[in-house]
C-alpha cells in the first residue's frame, strides 16, 4: 500500500497513508463489535468464506486504483469485512481445541 500511495505523488504519500491508515483502524472498531454479535447468531462457516472472497475481490481492485479516493474506500471495505473476519475467526478455537 506504501507503494501504491507512493505513486499519486511522493510529497502526499505520507498523507495518503496516514489517512488509509486511520480508515482501516476506523473500520475496525466500528464494525467489530456488530460482528461479534453476529457470529454468535449465524453460521461462522458461512461468514468466514463470505468474508474472505470479498476480501480478496477487494485485494484485486487495487490493481485499477488511478486516485487516492479509491484507495481509501478499497482499505475501508476491506477493513470492514476484516472486522467481521477476525471475530468469527477467533470464535473458532475453543470449537477446535
Amino acid at each position: 500500500m506504501a507503494l501504491l500511495a507512493y505513486q499519486f505523488g511522493e510529497e502526499r504519500a505520507a498523507v495518503i497513508l496516514a489517512t488509509a491508515l486511520t480508515l482501516r483502524v476506523t473500520a475496525f472498531i466500528i464494525f467489530s463489535p456488530f460482528a461479534r454479535v453476529l457470529a454468535d447468531r449465524m453460521s461462522r462457516k458461512k461468514i468466514l468464506y463470505t468474508t474472505h472472497f470479498i476480501r480478496m475481490g477487494i485485494v484485486g481492485c487495487l490493481l485499477f486504483v488511478t486516485e487516492a479516493w479509491q484507495i481509501y474506500v478499497l482499505v475501508f471495505l476491506m477493513n470492514v469485512f476484516n472486522a467481521f473476519f477476525s471475530p468469527t475467526y477467533h470464535s473458532i478455537f475453543p470449537q477446535i481445541v
